[in-house]
C-alpha cells in the first residue's frame, strides 16, 4: 500500500472490500454449494428471482453481484439496481424507486434481464414486501430480484414461494485468511511479515467479538496495513 502522501497524490484509494471484491462467481470463497448454484444460473442464463440467507459477511451480497456481472456483462451498470433495505425499508422504496426502475426500458440480449439487488431485505416492513411482492408479478418478464437476508423467515411467505432459496454459512477460519493472504500479496504491504500477519489474523479472529468474516477481516487488515505505513514514513 502507497504511504498517505502517494495516496493523496493518486487520490482516495478504493477500500479493500471493494477492490477485491470478487465479479466472478467461481471466485467466491467458501460456501461450495450455493455457489455451485449459481454457476448453474451462470452458465444457463436464466436467473430466477433468488432469496440467498445467511449471517453477515458470508458473501451473499457478492454473490448475487458477482451472478449479475456474469449474466450482464457490459450491460451491468445500467440494468442493477442495489439497494440496501435496512436503509430504504419503507413501502415509498418500492412505489419509487424499485417499481421506477423495473418500469425502466433497458435493451438486453434475448433471456437475459435487469436485476434489482436488495441487501437485509429482511428488514423490510411488512407493508413494503407486499407492495414488492406485486412488483414481482408485474415486471416478471423484464426484471428478476436478488434478495439478501439473514433469517428468510422474515420474508412473507408470498415472496418465498416465487423465490430459489441459497443457503449461506459462515466461512471458516481457514477460508477467510486464505483469501487475505491473497490480498496481502497483491498489495504487497506485508510480504516480509507474511507469516507472523497469518497467527495475528487468526488471534484476532479468535479474541475479537464478532470478527468472523472476509469483510470484516479485510477492513481490520487494511487498518493495520495504514498503521505500518505511517509509523514507517514517521
Amino acid at each position: 500500500m502507497a504511504s498517505s502522501s502517494s495516496s493523496s497524490a493518486a487520490g482516495p484509494e478504493i477500500p479493500w472490500v471493494e477492490k477485491y471484491r470478487p465479479t466472478k462467481v467461481a471466485d467466491i470463497v467458501g460456501n461450495e454449494d450455493a455457489v455451485a448454484r449459481l454457476q448453474v444460473i451462470a452458465r444457463d442464463g436464466n436467473m430466477p428471482n433468488l432469496i440467498l440467507a445467511g449471517p453477515p459477511g458470508t458473501g451473499k451480497t457478492t454473490s448475487i453481484l458477482a451472478l449479475a456481472h456474469e449474466l450482464l456483462g457490459p450491460n451491468y451498470r445500467e440494468a442493477v439496481l442495489e439497494l440496501n433495505a435496512s436503509d430504504d425499508r419503507g413501502i415509498d422504496v418500492v412505489r419509487n424507486k424499485i417499481k421506477m426502475f423495473a418500469q425502466k426500458k433497458v435493451t438486453l440480449p434475448p433471456g437475459r434481464h435487469k436485476i434489482i439487488i436488495l441487501d437485509e431485505a429482511d428488514s423490510m416492513t411488512s407493508g413494503a414486501q407486499q407492495a414488492l411482492r406485486r412488483t414481482m408479478e408485474i415486471y416478471s418478464n423484464s426484471t428478476r430480484f436478488g434478495l439478501a437476508c439473514n433469517t428468510s423467515s422474515k420474508i412473507i411467505e408470498p415472496i418465498q414461494s416465487r423465490c430459489a432459496l441459497v443457503r449461506f454459512t459462515r466461512l471458516s477460519d481457514q477460508e477467510i485468511l486464505g483469501r487475505l493472504m491473497v490480498v496481502v500479496a497483491a498489495e504487497k504491504s506485508f510480504t516480509a511479515h507474511h507469516l507472523v500477519l497469518q497467527e495475528t489474523g487468526f488471534a484476532h479472529m479468535r479474541i475479537c467479538d464478532g470478527v468472523g468474516s472476509y469483510l470484516q477481516m479485510c477492513g481490520l487488515l487494511a487498518k493495520l496495513a495504514m498503521v505500518r505505513e505511517t509509523a514507517k514514513a514517521a
